[in-house]
């Protein structure tokens, strides 16, 4: 404690003062002694603040000593107060006493005054340490009532046996409880026991006092969420045993985390899938292109033209698999366009009933109101006849396909199994079955690649998948209820266009157009160039073939001003496609070309293989497509 004391002496004698003070400084040498002898200059110093104690004589002609206590105490509660007089009996030192004063000296034995001060600076600065505490304590208490009251986490007290003694309001908002009725329960009440994870839980906290963990609780109504736990074992002011929790819900984060699983497996096959596309579409082009040939030959008997159709419809299947897989990483080309949704599940009802079988009965519910939609409908299809095939496939012994369309406004909040979901209209398309239906781990599982519930050989696992990609590059969203045996549900949200887009009314394309202009086509693949080349030739065009790059420049060169396209091969050997592009451009700029290429867009942009803004059509491609296509680029319909 600093020695630079500073006593307020209230006494009128100046002798008795002065014996005072010399008795102070002799003990003190560097305190300060401010003697005063009247109410209004005692009040005066108490204002001016900084005394550390006060001496009063009992009685003053102008004051007295109690009334100077009484100020003291009101003012200053802590400020210790010694009555030094010379006379003081009994009755008065007691009452002095009682009414605040921390000690008594009569002046004949001023001896005790320096012990009794003392003293009673010991017990001042003791009482600050103990208001200061209790001030902490009340401090950290509040600090704790706050974040007991306003955590985002629920915080529950209990004791040895289980019993919940305090509960959080978030606590009662997680467990769907008043507090009444959690401190009616136990902690087994609140924890799912068949969680294999439970035991190794509650053996640490008996091994160190406590333990962290994810463990499966139940909310009041049974219902099972997944939660972060942490508990501690510790002993209250009374040494009584208690246990904290701190539990967090994690449901939202666990359904972010499997929806960023599920994502990365859809890259990782699109991945895949990009890998192979090259080949495999190539391949797939020329079959479609000879099966189209073998079609064009009018002389063909039914069986032969039957057996053709099979062919071309399964390498189209392969096609669509293929595009399919490559939706997963984005990497597919979408052509979409403005369409009515309505439009498509009419053309795909008629090809469904002929899929499905005579013992499912087809239902179609359509909004009556227009759904114009932007998207691809080759994609739109393709995903139609996957759920089509699946609720076949649920329905072994027959049953109901019901297939709806209608507007509907999404708020925020919903909740969807696949994609983000702004608020907002959008037309929803619902292929419900009254099949087998499934469990809710099977749907936790039914857009995984190769993941299915059919028998070895009976499918592949890719429908859904393929479904999830489609959607993924339209900025759809897809939301899945089933019960076993009571059927599955798939709501299938589509943005809408912006309003006054009206959507196309022909979902079919007409047979294409021929032409007499002459056609480069530079393609390395033998078999695709010469089909290409025959269907071309079929339809009036006169047709330049280039196996490579340098061949395709030189043939350009020598008959550049007949030429009227370039179709370009993007990955050539000699020379690739950007090379080939920008010399014929040098011998005539307004040439027209069009890029194609079996593998993904995505690859062969990041390779640098394109001009900026160049048209490109990816393998497989029909020839009728392809037909339709050029035509488009010679009439300037398209332009890159």
């Amino acid at each position: 404690m600093s020695e630079e004391l500073h006593f307020l002496h209230l006494e009128d004698n100046p002798t008795d003062a002065a014996l005072i003070a010399a008795t102070l400084e002799e003990e003190w040498p560097d305190c300060t002694v401010e003697r005063v002898d009247s109410e209004s200059a005692f009040v005066s110093a108490l204002e001016r603040g900084g005394i550390d104690l006060i001496l009063a004589d009992f009685s003053l002609p102008l004051y007295d000593g109690m009334s100077a206590l009484a100020i003291a105490r009101r003012r200053f509660p802590d400020l210790p107060l010694i009555f030094v007089s010379g006379t003081l009996g009994e009755e008065k030192a007691i009452e002095s006493m009682k009414s605040g004063a921390v000690d008594y000296v009569l002046k004949n034995s001023i001896v005790r005054l320096v012990p009794a001060i003392r003293r009673a600076l010991k017990d001042k600065e003791a009482l600050g340490q103990r208001r200061k505490a209790e001030e902490s304590l009340r401090e950290s208490n509040e600090r704790f009532r706050m974040i007991f009251e306003h955590s985002i986490d629920a915080i529950m007290l209990t004791s040895p046996d289980g019993r919940i003694l305090a509960a959080n309001p978030e606590s009662c908002h997680i467990f769907g409880m008043s507090e009444e009725e959690l401190c009616r329960s136990v902690r087994s009440d609140l924890v799912d026991m068949e969680d294999d994870r439970i035991l190794s839980f509650l053996e640490e906290r008996e091994r160190t006092g406590r333990s962290r963990g994810e463990i499966t609780m139940k909310r009041g109504d049974g219902s099972r969420f997944p939660a972060e736990i942490s508990s501690s074992v510790f002993f209250d002011e009374k040494g009584n045993q208690k246990t904290s929790l701190i539990i967090r819900d994690v449901t939202e984060r666990k359904s972010l985390e499997n929806q960023l699983l599920h994502s990365q497996k859809m890259e990782a096959v699109g991945t895949l899938a990009g890998g192979i596309a090259h080949d495999f579409n190539n391949i797939l082009t020329s079959i479609i292109g000879y099966c189209t040939l073998l079609q064009m030959e009018l002389q063909l008997e039914k069986d032969a033209r039957d057996y053709i159709d099979n062919l071309m419809m399964l390498s189209e299947r392969a096609a669509n698999l293929t595009k399919g897989l490559l939706a997963f990483s984005r990497n597919q080309v979408m052509r979409p366009r403005l369409v009515n949704l309505n439009d498509i599940v009419s053309v795909i009802t008629r090809l469904t009933s002929r899929l499905i079988g005579e013992n499912i009965e087809i239902e179609t519910h359509l909004s009556r109101v227009p759904l114009t939609i932007r998207a691809d409908c080759g994609q739109i299809e393709q995903m139609l006849m996957n759920l089509s095939t699946n609720a076949r496939d649920a329905m072994p012994e027959g049953g109901r396909l019901i297939l709806s369309t209608d507007m509907v406004k999404l708020e925020e909040g919903d909740q969807l199994l696949i994609g983000s979901n702004p608020p907002g209209t959008y037309a929803l398309l619902s292929v419900s079955d009254t099949g087998i239906g499934m469990d809710e781990a099977t749907i936790e599982r039914i857009f995984e690649p190769f993941f299915s519930t059919k028998e070895q050989g009976k499918g592949t696992g890719l429908g859904l998948s393929i479904l999830y990609g489609i959607l993924k590059q339209h900025g759809g969203m897809v939301s899945v209820s089933s019960k076993p045996r009571f059927g599955t549900t798939f709501n299938i949200y589509l943005p809408l266009a912006e309003s006054g887009d009206e959507a196309s009314n022909e979902i079919g394309l007409s047979p294409p157009p021929g032409g007499s202009e002459t056609i480069l086509i530079a393609e390395d693949d033998a078999a695709i160039r010469t089909v290409v080349g025959h269907i071309l030739r079929q339809f009036g065009y006169k047709v330049i073939e280039a196996a490579d790059g340098e061949e395709a420049v030189e043939a350009f060169r020598k008959d550049a001003p007949e030429i009227s396209l370039a179709v370009i091969d993007a990955i050539m050997p000699r020379k690739n496609s950007r090379e080939i592009f920008d010399e014929v451009v040098r011998i005539n700029p307004d040439i027209k070309t069009v890029f194609t290429s079996g593998y993904p867009v995505d690859l062969v942009l990041q390779r640098g293989l394109l001009p900026e803004g160049a048209l490109f059509l990816p393998k497989p491609v029909s020839p009728m497509d392809l037909l339709r296509y050029i035509r488009q680029v010679l009439d300037e319909q398209l332009e890159g």
